[in-house]
């Protein structure tokens, strides 16, 4: 059973290894090192949408983390910019499921508790739809 035990982690290991180097193919070091450099640094939609056009191979580990807290920061702190999410969703639809991706666990709870607020709350006429899935993702990264 105990040799099983090892033989399992090392072939999971194995795998890991194996799925990072499929990464770096697709995400080079030196765009790795630009995306973790840029992740948390975002500060508007529009920001958003091209750093996840150039970057989306690389959106994994620390770069995720990054860009997680720039998506929470901005709807949390900048809630009235969302017509200019919805906008730049409209240029680029897949930014529509990043966005909610990145509405994670990986917050700090009472900033996505005040995200699941101002979805519920504070939501433009106009965007009901996209509030309705903040507040869905929301709701997903509470528990």
């Amino acid at each position: 059973m105990h040799a099983r035990t090892i033989v399992a982690g090392l072939m999971m290991l194995m795998g890991s290894a194996q799925m990072g180097c499929a990464q770096s193919k697709a995400c080079p070091q030196g765009k790795a090192d630009a995306a973790e450099g840029l992740a948390a640094q975002l500060a508007d939609w529009h920001q958003v949408a091209s750093y996840m056009t150039r970057f989306h191979a690389c959106d994994e580990g620390s770069m995720q983390e990054g860009s997680s807290d720039s998506v929470g920061r901005i709807l949390a702190d900048s809630w009235q910019t969302l017509p200019q999410l919805a906008n730049e969703i409209v240029k680029e639809p897949k930014l529509r499921g990043f966005v909610l991706a990145h509405i994670n666990g990986t917050l700090d709870t009472a900033q996505i508790q005040k995200i699941q607020h101002y979805a519920t709350t504070a939501c433009p006429k106009t965007d009901e739809l996209l509030c309705k899935q903040i507040a869905g993702a929301a709701h997903e990264a509470l528990n």
